[in-house]
């Protein structure tokens, strides 16, 4: 079964195998939250709707996501998010996931068509809650995913398309991102997502990321960012990243620590399980 599960997860680099993100999972912590060219399973939720299309596989996933400033700063918290993917639809490919930060509770909602083999549109809409005030807003992601060549992966994701004031009280602001995965042979996987955020002074940022697959079960994973959202203290800020994952039976753990240096030093620690069947 893990020979299988193996497959099937090399299968997903493939295939041609966060940046306003909302959360990020610990697997997408480890690559400092660049993976909008190339999520996995339930990140797609909330980095890019229209992948949900190229994974073929119904999962569920849990993140759980302790942040802590250094000493004086006041910033200590968690954050959650469960969700469920189905992947196996003919009709199309959507997802449900539920979040709790510090600032926000939020629900997702992703849904998404391949339209020929090599490209897929998505759509996503998220419900807002913020925690201090009780007041609520609805926004929505757009995506499209390009695969030209069988080792290149390339995304435009429009995230927060409404903007609404709430969004921004939040550091969910319209943003434009491009998102890049380069694929060389199955062994070194590299992510680049530069952004744009038209409503702020200093508009452009990126995240960029590198995977090494040591092993057909276990991954190594870095990364670093720079002008780009940093969930767990709702502000844009530059950091660097490190993640593990594995590849058990029907399940596979990720563990990440995501370090900010600007505008705060923060550690915040990934733990994440997903469960495939």
């Amino acid at each position: 079964m893990l020979h299988r599960l193996a497959l099937v997860f090399i299968f997903f680099l493939n295939i041609s195998n966060i940046y306003a993100a909302d959360i990020l999972g610990a697997r997408a912590m480890g690559l400092a939250g660049s993976t909008r060219g190339g999520p996995l399973l339930n990140e797609a939720l909330h980095l890019n709707p229209a992948f949900e299309s190229f994974l073929p596989v119904n999962s569920v996933s849990f993140n759980w996501i302790p942040f802590q400033g250094n000493s004086g700063s006041g910033i200590k918290g968690r954050n959650y998010t469960l969700s469920v993917f189905d992947g196996r639809s003919t009709a199309f490919q959507a997802g449900l996931a539920f979040t709790i930060r510090n600032d926000l509770t939020m629900v997702h909602v992703g849904a998404s068509k391949a339209l020929l083999k090599q490209l897929g549109i998505g759509l996503g809409a998220k419900y807002l809650i913020e925690n201090s005030s009780a007041q609520n807003a609805q926004d929505v992601t757009f995506s499209v995913v390009g695969i030209p060549l069988g080792w290149l992966q390339t995304a435009f994701i429009i995230d927060n398309l409404v903007e609404t004031d709430l969004g921004k009280r939040n550091g969910l602001n319209r943003e434009y991102i491009v998102g890049l995965k380069v694929n060389l042979e199955s062994i070194f996987l590299m992510y680049l997502d530069p952004h744009y955020i038209p409503s702020i002074a200093n508009s452009w940022g990126h995240a960029y990321g590198m995977e090494f697959v040591l092993m057909k079960d276990l991954f190594l994973r870095f990364g670093g960012f720079r002008n780009t959202l940093v969930p767990h203290l709702a502000e844009r800020g530059k950091g660097y990243s490190v993640g593990l994952g594995w590849l058990a039976p029907r399940i596979s753990f990720d563990f990440s620590l995501y370090r900010t240096l600007e505008p705060v030093l923060s550690t915040a620690t990934g733990l994440g399980a997903t469960i495939y069947f």
